[in-house]
């Protein structure tokens, strides 16, 4: 059985695993009547309201036989995470093995020949953790690179970085004028026009939060709004 979901506004693929009580979010996100939905969202990083989607009931059910025990582990939606990871001078880490750590999970991994990392990780946490080990070329290339009286460029035996997972960053303006009145800030109408109330709101939003940005919509205030509203 499959039951569908209009997408409303303020929806993201992290709300909707909530809202709709998924267990496994990847039948729901791969079922093929999902998959003009997946791929404007590949493009755009948004979900479109009005979209209608496919919520098949094995995305949100499991059958467990009485009288045993049983591990139900939950699949959430998943992000790609694209890194250049780089030395202190510039070096690309490549073909170096790495380990992010989100909570109790840990995914292993090697960076390509550019030092380029690609990995889906879940998006029910928001910090990860990452280390990486220079391959050990790596360490004897930037060691002959330098002169005798300087420090040799990947010197350390692993590297470590603390990340921020986010959905998205990126807000349409429908988007920040829902979750500017949800936060109690009046952005009239939620009708994707940047007008003089919304502008206002935005302003008020962002000296509250100590947002210097020159653009209404930047970086910054697009992962506040984001954060504060639980997105």
């Amino acid at each position: 059985m499959v039951r569908k979901y209009v997408v409303q506004q303020g929806d993201t693929l992290l709300s909707l695993f909530s809202k709709l009580g998924m267990l496994d979010f990847d039948v729901f996100w791969d079922h093929p009547d999902n998959r003009t939905v997946r791929e404007r969202y590949d493009e755009t990083g948004r979900l479109r309201v009005g979209d209608e989607v496919s919520v098949p009931a094995e995305a949100v059910t499991v059958k467990l036989q009485t009288g045993k025990h049983h591990t139900v582990v939950i699949n959430g939606p998943k992000i790609e995470l694209v890194l250049l990871l780089e030395s202190p001078r510039g070096l690309a880490f490549a073909n170096s093995p790495y380990e992010i750590t989100i909570g109790a999970r840990k995914i292993e991994g090697t960076t390509d020949g550019d030092g380029v990392l690609r990995e889906r990780v879940p998006l029910t946490r928001k910090e990860a953790v990452l280390r990486l080990t220079p391959a050990p070329e790596l360490r004897q290339q930037a060691a002959e690179a330098c002169s005798a009286d300087e420090s040799p460029d990947c010197a350390s035996e692993v590297y470590e970085w603390r990340l921020q997972l986010s959905e998205q960053l990126a807000l349409d303006v429908a988007g920040a004028q829902a979750r500017l009145n949800n936060l109690g800030f009046q952005a009239g109408v939620v009708d994707g026009e940047l007008g003089p109330l919304t502008e206002a709101a935005l302003r008020d939003f962002q000296t509250q939060n100590d947002i210097t940005e020159d653009e209404p919509l930047g970086e910054q205030t697009c992962a506040r709004l984001n954060e504060l509203s639980g997105r």
